[in-house]
């Protein structure tokens, strides 16, 4: 489980089965997520793939927005 989706898990799973469960969670590895955070597709080749606003789920920037809201940062979503 990558460690920015592990938070609140503890509190999540002790919730839903009243208690019975504690998690045991253990360092596995790191590796760095090899996606550019602002991409967005410039080229033609990239225009013809993804089209003119490419809507998909960008990893990078889905988790550096969560940590940035958690620390109370801003981002720039579009409320």
């Amino acid at each position: 489980m990558p460690v920015a989706e592990s938070f609140k898990f503890a509190i999540e799973l002790r919730t839903n089965t009243s208690g019975l469960a504690a998690p045991q969670l253990m360092f596995s590895h790191w590796e760095v997520i090899d996606i550019d955070p602002f991409w967005r597709p410039r080229t033609e080749e990239e225009y013809l793939h993804w089209g003119e606003k490419w809507d998909g789920v960008n990893r990078a920037k889905a988790y550096m927005d969560a940590v940035r809201t958690r620390k109370g940062l801003s981002t720039d979503k579009h409320l």
